[in-house]
């Protein structure tokens, strides 16, 4: 394949580029074409191997790198001169790891226990020897025990003294009759049974009329035998 120069220059100029300046770069192209054939370029199947701009679009730009530190940020740390006299790998073999740590409590866990100043707020024991123990109050009455008894609201459902002064007392009640006392003397039911003042007063009427009729017969009887 060949390189035509004049219609290269023809396209410049077609372009608005000036006769002499189109003419040079078509000398120019054709001397580069001569020192680099077309065979030995590079074609579109060769650059399938190489990566093109979407697959730089992962990549950091200058941009990006502008939050990270240069070569004069790293003058103040440490070189491998420095390090000498640090721990090597080895050396950090007996210590723990971060797997190690793993079964051990993080500040975090800590936080919710005591610390001593905590412990400070805490009564001392020889405060505590004023109050009851465990053992103290396995003396005491449980609830289970305490429920046979009365509580203030069952209390309050009881009557006061004022309410019982109304009632008559062991001793009130030791000036009374006994019931033996009483047996001695007539119930209703027994004067029930006894005359009634309308019934004596018939009975007088009864008896008089036949004490007067005795005596007019005993008058009469003592009459005929004065007779006699």
């Amino acid at each position: 394949m060949t390189f035509d120069t004049l219609a290269f220059c023809k396209r410049l100029q077609d372009g608005g580029v000036p006769t002499d300046q189109a003419e040079a770069h078509a000398r120019a192209q054709a001397d580069f074409l001569a020192d680099y054939p077309l065979s030995e370029m590079t074609v579109k199947k060769d650059l399938e191997r190489f990566a093109t701009k979407d697959d730089f679009e992962r990549f950091a730009t200058k941009e990006d790198l502008k939050q990270f530190a240069t070569k004069d940020d790293f003058e103040r740390f440490a070189t491998k001169e420095d390090l000498k006299q640090f721990a090597t790998k080895d050396d950090l073999e007996r210590f723990a790891t971060k797997d190690d740590l793993e079964r051990f409590a993080t500040k975090d866990d800590l936080e919710r226990f005591a610390t001593k100043e905590d412990l400070g707020k805490l009564p001392t024991m020889e405060y505590l020897e004023r109050f009851a123990t465990k053992e103290d109050l396995g003396k005491l009455p449980t609830m289970e025990y305490l429920e046979r008894f009365a509580t203030k609201e069952d209390l309050g459902k009881l009557p006061t003294m004022e309410y019982l002064e109304r009632f008559a007392t062991k001793e009130d009640l030791g000036k009374l009759p006994t019931m033996e006392y009483l047996e001695r003397f007539a119930t209703k039911e027994d004067l029930g049974k006894l005359p009634t003042m309308k019934d004596l007063e018939l009975l007088g009427k009864t008896l008089t009329i036949r004490l007067g009729g005795m005596i007019f017969l005993g008058i009469g009887a003592l009459a005929a035998l004065t007779q006699f």
